[in-house]
Formats: structure tokens, C-alpha cells, sequence
């Protein structure tokens, strides 16, 4: 018995070359939302979007996450 090997949802997208556009404009748009700084963040954030901060000074670089129930910036080195 032969079967057909028809193309499924995941393939679809995958091969369609405009999910490639949509996905870096996707990317686009995360990076434009969050702030990059060089001075690590202090001050509370005024709303959610405020909250996520990358830390760059030169070679390093760091993720800043406001914890609101502390009221404390904690990061993440990044590599």
C-alpha cells in the first residue's frame, strides 16, 4: 500500500517564505520592546513593558526582570 506523503500544517509554514518575514518582523518587534541601557536599572517600572531591561557595558550583558512583590530588580548575565 503507498501513501502520499502530503504536506502538513508544520511544513506548510515552515516552507512559506513569507513566515519567514512574519517571524523576523516578530523578533523585530520584541527587541523594539524592551529598553537597552547601560546603567543598571533603580527605579520602579511605571508598567509591564518597563519591567524586562537588557544591561549592556561593554562586554557584558545582562537580562533585568522587576519583581514586583519584592520591589527588587533581579538579572540574568547573558552569554
Amino acid at each position: 500500500m503507498r501513501t502520499e506523503n502530503k504536506p502538513t500544517a508544520v511544513s506548510q509554514r515552515l516552507n512559506d517564505p513569507e513566515a519567514k518575514i512574519r517571524k523576523e518582523e516578530r523578533t523585530e518587534q520584541i527587541r523594539q520592546g524592551f529598553r537597552i541601557v547601560s546603567a543598571v536599572p533603580t527605579k520602579a517600572p511605571r508598567n509591564y513593558y518597563e519591567s524586562i531591561v537588557i544591561y549592556n557595558s561593554g562586554a557584558t550583558y545582562r537580562l533585568y526582570v522587576y519583581v514586583e512583590t519584592t520591589g527588587l530588580w533581579k538579572y540574568s548575565a547573558l552569554t
